[in-house]
C-alpha cells in the first residue's frame, strides 16, 4: 500500500511539474515579448490578424490561471486555444496562396472533419477517478486512447499546413528549398513555419505517446505544455512577421537571402504590409 501511495504521489509530482513548466514558458515568454507586442500589435490598426493575436495570447494567459475550476474547463480552454492557433495558421497559408478560395475550402473542409473527430473524442468519456486536487485526474485506457485521437487530429492539421507551405515553395522550383534562393518574406515564412512544425510535431508526438503508454495519472501529462507551447510559438511567429513588415522588409535573413525586387510571389496578395494588414488582390 505504501509503495502504491508513493508511486501515485510521484506521478502527481511529475504532472504538477509539467504544468508548472508550461506556465513558466508561457508567462516568461509573455514578459520577454511584451514590448514587441505593444509596438507592433497594440499600436497597429485593428485587423483580423490583431484580433487573433490578442485572442491567442490572452485566452491561454487567463485560462491557465483558473484551470483548477474543473477538468472540463481545462479541456475546453485547450480546444478553444488550439482552434485560434489553427485560425492563425490558416490566415498565413491563405495569404501565401494569394487568398485562394480553393485552398481555403480545402483547409476548412479538412479542419471541420478533424474538429468532428476531436469533439467525438471528448464526449462520452468513461469516468475518470480524481487522484489529486486541481487539474489532475486519472484516465482509463479507453479514455486515454480517445483523447489521443484529438491530438492526432491536431498533428494531421499541422502536417497539412506545413505541406501547403512547402508546396508553394517548391512551386517556384527545387532551388526554393535554399533560403538564399527565395524572397526574404518567403524565406521568413518558410523558415518560421518549418520550425513551428518540427517543434510541435515533436511535442505532440510525445504527448500522444503518454495517452497510450503512461499510467493513468500521467496520460496527457504534456497536454498543457503542448497547448501553451503552441500558443507561445504562434505568438512569436506573428510578432516576427509584424517586425519584418514594419522594418522596411529587413530581417535576419538579409545577409543570406538574395533580393528579388520583381519577385512575383505572392501572386495576388501583399502580406501584412501597412500595419500588418492583409490586403486583397493587387
Amino acid at each position: 500500500m505504501c509503495c502504491i501511495t508513493r508511486r501515485i504521489l510521484g506521478s502527481c509530482w511529475i504532472h504538477q511539474s509539467a504544468i508548472l513548466l508550461s506556465l513558466v514558458v508561457l508567462y516568461y515568454d509573455h514578459l520577454l515579448t511584451l514590448s514587441s507586442e505593444v509596438t507592433f500589435i497594440w499600436r497597429a490598426r485593428f485587423s483580423l490578424a490583431k484580433a487573433l493575436f490578442v485572442a491567442n495570447r490572452y485566452l491561454a494567459f487567463l485560462a491557465n490561471i483558473v484551470c483548477n475550476l474543473s477538468t472540463s474547463f481545462h479541456q475546453a480552454s485547450i480546444i478553444v486555444s488550439q482552434v485560434i492557433v489553427c485560425l492563425v495558421l490558416v490566415l498565413r497559408t491563405h495569404a501565401l496562396y494569394g487568398q485562394s478560395r480553393r485552398i481555403l475550402l480545402l483547409i476548412f473542409g479538412v479542419g471541420f472533419v478533424l474538429l468532428a473527430i476531436i469533439s467525438w473524442s471528448l464526449f462520452n468519456q468513461e469516468s475518470t477517478k480524481a487522484i489529486a486536487p486541481g487539474c489532475l485526474n486519472g484516465a482509463t485506457t479507453t479514455t486515454g486512447r480517445r483523447l489521443a485521437y484529438a491530438w492526432e487530429a491536431l498533428l494531421v492539421f499541422d502536417t497539412l499546413i506545413f505541406g501547403l507551405t512547402l508546396k508553394i515553395a517548391l512551386s517556384r522550383g527545387p532551388s526554393s528549398l535554399r533560403l538564399k534562393d527565395v524572397s526574404r518574406m518567403m524565406a521568413l515564412i518558410l523558415w518560421d513555419g518549418s520550425m513551428y512544425f518540427a517543434l510541435m510535431a515533436l511535442v505532440n508526438f510525445a504527448n500522444i505517446l503518454t495517452f497510450y503508454l503512461a499510467p493513468p495519472i500521467l496520460k496527457g501529462v504534456l497536454s498543457t505544455f503542448a497547448n501553451t507551447f503552441s500558443v507561445t510559438l504562434v505568438s512569436r511567429l506573428m510578432l516576427h512577421l509584424h517586425q519584418f513588415a514594419n522594418s522596411g522588409r529587413q530581417s535576419v535573413f538579409e545577409s543570406s537571402c538574395a533580393t528579388y525586387p520583381n519577385d512575383p510571389w505572392p501572386p495576388r496578395a501583399v502580406i501584412f504590409s501597412e500595419g500588418s494588414k492583409t490586403f486583397g488582390p493587387v
